[in-house]
């Protein structure tokens, strides 16, 4: 509630364990707001009181902005758990395919990143966002670092690993910004030369840079670049043995 409040000044959140005085009007605090934030943690779809807030929202087709808490020593718990705790009656309204979740981080760093998912989606509840919504880079905080002023002096060797699950995937997307400076290896400096046969670590690279592109068109967003150009972005290193 005070973050929000730090970084959205003006805005009015109601908090029901700081501002709920009288249980049996939970129902009628959700009618008269904007935008349902929930926050999910475990044992929440077991909770007597929390099942009327979940009826109430949707029943009344409010907007939900939708926090999962992941940390288990924080209360969380993995989305499957949470899945399986909530009714079917009411599934749909919160795991939907194309229904976003978001993550709540604590460091520092991570959690400028939730709060500011949060502010977007609550914003694109108002009316005055609601026929243009916001997009994620249009929100940023006073000192945050841009993308655009970000460059390295020299070129960088970045080593990818085939057992790194998720590597392949950032490398590609930042691919893009700093094309002219990296260079892709999928063997440390010093390592024997790679073969022709591990060669694919390229081609695999190439197909997610042409994923993202994919799916950046079909969201009706400007294309990072065209994918047939990919592999101008790409210089996979031969190392010497």
């Amino acid at each position: 509630k005070c973050q929000l409040q730090l970084i959205l000044p003006g805005v009015s959140v109601f908090l029901d364990v700081d501002d709920l005085t009288n249980i049996s009007d939970l129902e009628l605090y959700i009618e008269q707001s904007q935008a349902i934030l929930t926050f999910l943690s475990k044992g929440y779809f077991l909770s007597p009181s929390c099942i009327r807030e979940v009826k109430a929202m949707v029943d009344l087709r409010k907007p939900m902005i939708i926090v999962h808490e992941a940390e288990k020593t924080k209360g969380g718990a993995s989305l499957s758990e949470l899945r399986a705790e909530c009714s079917s009656k009411y599934r749909d309204a919160f795991f939907s395919e194309g229904k976003q979740l978001i993550t709540w981080h604590r460091i520092s760093e991570f959690n400028r990143y939730s709060l500011k998912l949060i502010a977007q989606q609550l914003l694109c509840c108002c009316p005055t966002f609601i026929k243009k919504p916001l997009a994620e880079n249009d929100l940023f905080f006073g000192n945050e670092d841009s993308m655009e002023y970000l460059a390295f002096k020299s070129k960088q060797l970045v080593y990818v690993s085939e057992n790194n699950l998720g590597a392949l995937d950032a490398i590609a997307g930042i691919v893009d910004r700093f094309n002219d400076h990296l260079w892709i290896i999928d063997k440390l400096p010093g390592r024997v030369q790679i073969s022709s046969r591990k060669l694919s670590l390229y081609d695999q690279v190439i197909q997610r840079f042409k994923a993202n592109a994919s799916n950046s068109n079909s969201c009706g967003r400007k294309p990072i670049q065209k994918w047939q150009n990919a592999k101008k972005q790409f210089r996979l290193v031969r190392q010497k043995s």
